[in-house]
């Protein structure tokens, strides 16, 4: 994360509205991926543009009036950021330009949002925020000031946004103190260290070879458990994808919350070897990102390839989304060969 700028500089744009959600700063429809950027344009798309279909600009929105094109500070209301816990708002922010958000209030989830990703949200009361709207201001972090207004701040919120540190940064600051504590206990339960975890054997399907890629090692009996409750504890979003995949478009057949190694994939096509995520908003918070970078390598090395798809795509864009679905799928399919038999049948631990 790229450290906050010190200090900051720019003209004040007026936004001061109450309760301005996070529906509104990133319309669900305008979120394509789960990714951080490709994001900007659909900032304030509502008020921001008179066609939002054909980006057609509305000259009466104050960010694309001529004053405060470029600017990297933002003037609010009370309770800004609220609505869902979506972290896309304040990474299309980011994308858009904005630094620093001036308001009177922002809502909980959206302010740690704000400083995870490197954007400083401040408090200041209403008379405050009004007088600098139009004026040139200086957002000082380190003497927590902003317009010669002094602001709080928390002390460690404070310092990953001087230091540029995500959560993972801010717990690597400690690494001297967890390699300690691992040499000690190294020390104390030598036999915990002694041999790296290894599926015992039985478990789970056997091994497969896919063209030359690694064998996908015995799923876990771990895995076959949580993939057991996971489908009994769907989310809205996957129910409604499942109740097209189970209908097995273009032929292909897809598999619910389907163990695979230590992982429990969402929806998985055997024939394909695609798995399907469907991501709610916890997969773009603190460590989740880098969780599912890994998870994602792994089946790649594998031969498996991941699809992630934004759970509020499935409620707005079924048809859409399936169609995407069975276009990747399909691409993937191998030739098919009489001599080479029929499909392994499912085992244990999997959705027939």
């Amino acid at each position: 994360m790229t450290p906050f700028p010190q200090p900051l500089v720019s003209v004040a744009a007026p936004l001061i509205v109450d309760n301005i959600d996070t529906d509104m700063i990133i319309p669900s429809r305008e979120m394509k991926s789960t990714g951080k950027t490709g994001l900007a344009a659909g900032l304030f798309a509502p008020w921001r543009y008179a066609d939002v279909d054909a980006r057609v600009n509305d000259p009466k929105f104050v960010l694309n009036q001529r004053d405060f094109i470029g600017t990297r500070l933002l003037l609010g209301g009370r309770n800004f950021g609220c609505g869902s816990s979506r972290e896309h708002a304040v990474w299309a922010l980011k994308e858009f330009g904005i630094d620093c958000i001036i308001a009177i209030g922002f809502a909980p989830i959206f302010f740690g949002n704000c400083i995870r990703n490197g954007l400083l949200p401040v408090t200041l009361d209403e008379a405050a925020i009004r007088d600098m709207i139009g004026r040139i201001v200086t957002v000082d972090l380190a003497a927590q000031t902003a317009g010669g207004h002094s602001f709080t701040i928390g002390a460690e919120d404070k310092m990953m946004l001087l230091e540029g540190l995500d959560a993972i940064d801010l717990t690597l600051k400690h690494r001297d103190a967890i390699a300690a504590w691992q040499a000690a206990d190294r020390a104390r339960r030598p036999w915990i260290y002694a041999f790296p975890p290894q599926p015992k054997a039985g478990e789970g399907d056997h091994p497969q070879d896919s063209g030359g890629v690694k064998k996908l090692p015995l799923k876990t009996n771990a895995a076959i458990t949580r993939a057991k409750a996971l489908r009994r504890a769907m989310t809205p979003p996957e129910l409604r994808l499942w109740s097209v995949l189970k209908e097995r478009p273009q032929g292909l057949k897809f598999r619910k919350q389907h163990p695979a190694a230590a992982y429990v994939l969402d929806f998985y096509c055997p024939a394909a070897r695609l798995c399907v995520e469907v991501d709610g908003m916890a997969h773009g918070m603190g460590t989740r990102p880098a969780g599912d970078e890994i998870r994602d390598a792994y089946l790649k090395e594998h031969g498996i390839r991941t699809l992630r798809i934004a759970a509020p795509l499935i409620r707005d864009e079924l048809e859409n989304v399936v169609k995407f679905i069975v276009k990747e799928a399909l691409a993937r399919l191998p030739l098919y060969h009489a001599s080479h038999g029929p499909p392994p049948h499912s085992a244990n631990g999997e959705e027939r």
